[in-house]
Formats: structure tokens, sequence, C-alpha cells
């Protein structure tokens, strides 16, 4: 038996919803990418997708716990079973579609402040700077809230595993070291003793360019902290909307959705 199966044993000894859904996580990320196990799925029987088996495995334990108690108990029990499964397992869909559909959409933010700051450093642009430290703000706070909903979902749900696919874990952190990197360039050159040619230029001529002060990216991780927590808010009440429909409660998941398209009635 090799260790992947012995730790999938084990989660599988006490299958909680919890330790269902941290199994079936364990075994669909070894296939190294979101799209690797999406493709195991083609031409798969109905059990092997995870919103079936998932539940059906959880209500069998609950059942086997509970053998001898009434029907009604039972019952309430693995209905109870059954919600819980389906929430983590599209907290965890969820999140890796989010962040999949997301990413052309962030390099494409790293991009652009990239070349409107080139552009500032090669004209010495006042106002072009300005954008440009406006546009990497923006992509930094894009990479920390994707980097924190991550790990404030992993922490409160998978006991710190992280609920992404690992070609998906990469892009976020990825995201965050390049939209760092540019930033940490970006302030050197604008921050440094030995100005760029043209502005020495304009220092001759009196007319030193007046630049704003570099972002703090200790500061703007801080910042990003409530864009986080909403968007875990988000995630959360989604997933429970989907997992209440799953089990017939409709009228439960219609609240949780509409705070979130119509705030102020909420």
């Amino acid at each position: 038996m090799s260790g992947l199966e012995r730790r999938l044993a084990r989660i599988e000894a006490a299958l909680s919803p919890q330790a269902a859904v941290l199994a079936w996580m364990l075994a669909a990320h070894a296939h190294g990418s979101l799209q690797g196990y999406v493709d195991t799925l083609r031409e798969a029987p109905d059990d092997a997708f995870p919103l079936i088996h998932l539940p059906d495995q959880v209500e069998k334990a609950i059942r086997a716990a509970m053998r001898g108690q009434s029907r009604d108990v039972v019952w309430q029990a693995v209905r109870l079973g059954v919600r819980d499964t389906a929430f983590l397992y599209h907290l965890v869909s969820n999140l890796n579609w989010r962040l999949v559909e997301h990413k052309r959409a962030n390099w494409l933010q790293v991009a652009l402040a990239t070349t409107m700051l080139r552009a500032a450093a090669e004209t010495d642009s006042e106002r072009e700077f300005t954008l440009g430290w406006a546009q990497a703000e923006a992509a930094a706070h894009t990479a920390f809230v994707q980097q924190g909903t991550v790990a404030a979902i992993a922490q409160r749900y998978f006991g710190g595993t992280s609920p992404l696919f690992p070609d998906v874990a990469e892009d976020v952190a990825l995201l965050v070291t390049e939209t760092e990197r540019v930033i940490g360039i970006y302030h050197d050159l604008f921050t440094s003793p030995e100005p760029p040619p043209t502005r020495r230029t304009r220092k001759r001529r009196g007319e030193p360019p007046v630049l704003p002060p570099p972002l703090d990216l200790a500061q703007l991780r801080a910042e990003a902290a409530p864009a986080i927590e909403a968007e875990v808010s988000l995630q959360i009440d989604m997933a429970k909307a989907e997992a209440l429909t799953l089990i017939g409660e409709r009228d439960q998941s219609f609240p949780l959705v509409a705070r979130h398209v119509w705030p102020s009635e909420a």
C-alpha cells in the first residue's frame, strides 16, 4: 500500500463530511492539475463524480454508525451530513474554478501595470507614474485578496490543507510573487539616489517631477483584509446555497445569494 493509499484509508476510517472531502481532495490533487482531474471523469460512470459518491459515502457511514436508532433521527443526521458534505465540496470546486476564470484578467492587470510603469520610467512623466502606480496597487490588491481568501478557507474548513489543485495554487503564488517583483523594481528605480537621464535633465532645468510615495506592501496586505473577508463570505454563502438546494431547501438558499446581489436589502 502506497503512502497516499494509507493516508486515504486513515481519513476514510472516520468518514465525517470534512474527512470525506479531504480524502477526495487528496486523491484529486494527486492528478497534478484541475484539468488533469476533470479529464479522468470523462466517460466515467456516474458514481465517480464527487457530488454523487461523496454524499453517498457519508450517508453510508452515518447509517452504519447510527444502526438501531429511530428512522427519523437517522434520516435527520443523514440530511445534515449530506448537506455539509455538499457544502465543503462546492466550497472547494467553486474556489478553484473562480480563480481559473479570473487568471487571464489578473495577469493582464499585472502586464498593464508593468507597461505603464515602464512608460513612466522612459518619459519621467509624473502623470504616467501616478497612473502606473495606481494600476500596480490594484494588481497587488487582487493578488493579496486571492491569497488571503485561499488561506482563510483552508484554515477555517480544512485544517490548513489548501483546497486548491496544484496548478491553481502555483498560479496564485506566482501572481503574488510577480506583482511584488514589479512593484519592487519600480520602487527601487524611482527612489534611486541617481535618477534616470531624463530626470537629471529636468533637475538641471529646475523641473523635477513630483512623484507619489512608493507602495508599502505590508500596508497593502493589511488594507486587503476587509476584501478578503468579503470574498470568503461570498464563497461560503454560494457553497451553502448550493448545498441547501441539493437537499431541497431552496427557500433557505435564496437569502444567502440575495445578500450578495442586493447587499442593501440584506
